[in-house]
């Protein structure tokens, strides 16, 4: 476990935050690992809390949280300069450096691990096609800077937004040889059955992150795992969602 200082905190929308924190080293995290944080305060009753890598640049380490009850309402009032505790890089990531033709699914704020797999693949030459899918029209984030890797194609479940759906509505027309989701758990249900190769992320809370407390086993195909030290990314056909 290491503090880390607050660059800068980022509100995106009224259900989502960006913040930067200042590592003081370049840790290299594979995109689809995560690290827990805690806030710095003994009198905090804020856990450790898992968050996927959302960007990475040298020492600086970027996570997009949405905030949801009382833990992640006190990191989204973080200012400039406070100090965080954080461990990691954790987890298993995405296997990524092989691939001509990449689809990418994210589904919700499974677009943050999604996000720093793009701008890995882009920086690999592979040739990327993003599905972004939301509730509505207010929850929508980073369509523009996806934008940046590859095609985006956006889908809303009540249609306020440019296609109405899920990203499951995608019409296949091209062939991939690398397929990645991250998302909700009917969405990778639906995925399994599109994409039996496909890399996916699974959303889980857990409170240590490295498979002692067996808070986050899941079935597998060949026994059970554990989401944060077996994964967090499993191909689709080894897991049981």
């Amino acid at each position: 476990m290491i503090d880390t200082t607050v660059v800068s905190v980022e509100k995106v929308s009224d259900f989502h935050f960006l913040i930067d924190l200042d590592v003081r080293a370049n840790l290299n995290p594979i995109p689809g690992q995560f690290f827990m944080l805690k806030v710095n305060d003994l009198n905090d009753p804020f856990f450790m809390r898992p968050f996927s890598v959302f960007d990475a640049d040298k020492n600086i380490l970027r996570f997009l949280i949405e905030i949801k009850g009382k833990g992640t309402n006190i990191l989204s009032r973080a200012r400039a300069g406070d100090i965080l505790k954080i461990r990691g890089p954790l987890g298993n990531g995405f296997q990524f450096d092989k691939f001509r033709k990449a689809l990418l699914y994210a589904g919700g704020t499974g677009i943050a691990p999604m996000f720093y797999l793009a701008k890995n693949l882009k920086k690999n030459g592979v040739e990327t096609d993003v599905i972004l899918g939301f509730r509505n029209r207010d929850r929508i984030i980073f369509e523009d800077a996806f934008a940046e890797f590859g095609e985006v194609f956006v889908y809303t479940d009540d249609g306020s937004y440019r296609e109405k759906g899920t990203v499951i509505n995608f019409e296949l027309k091209e062939e991939y040889d690398g397929v990645f989701a991250c998302g909700p758990a009917p969405m990778l249900k639906a995925i399994q059955g599109r994409h039996k190769n496909a890399q996916i992320s699974l959303e889980s809370v857990f409170a240590c992150g490295a498979g002692a407390c067996m808070g986050c086993v899941i079935k597998g195909v060949n026994g059970y795992v554990r989401v944060c030290k077996d994964g967090p990314v499993f191909y689709a056909g080894d897991v049981i969602i």
